[in-house]
């Protein structure tokens, strides 16, 4: 992910089976626009999804691609 502040355009995630589930109610999907609003401690991140803000952390962040949209 990259810049605060910065919109994206989610393109893929790769996370294990037991956590697609919950990450795609979290609304972390492909398709879904998301802006990085904190970088947190030890490499995590908060991103706005849809009006919400989600905790995520640096493993589970690592397995997001996206792409700047602006």
């Amino acid at each position: 992910m990259s810049a605060p502040y910065a919109a994206e355009g989610l393109r893929e995630s790769t996370y294990p089976e037991k956590n697609m589930l919950r990450m795609q109610e979290l609304g972390v999907r492909p398709g879904t626009e998301a802006v990085v609003t904190q970088h947190a401690g030890f490499g995590g991140v908060v991103i706005n999804i849809a009006g919400s803000r989600v905790a995520v952390d640096h493993r589970s962040a690592r397995s997001i691609e996206a792409e700047v949209l602006s």
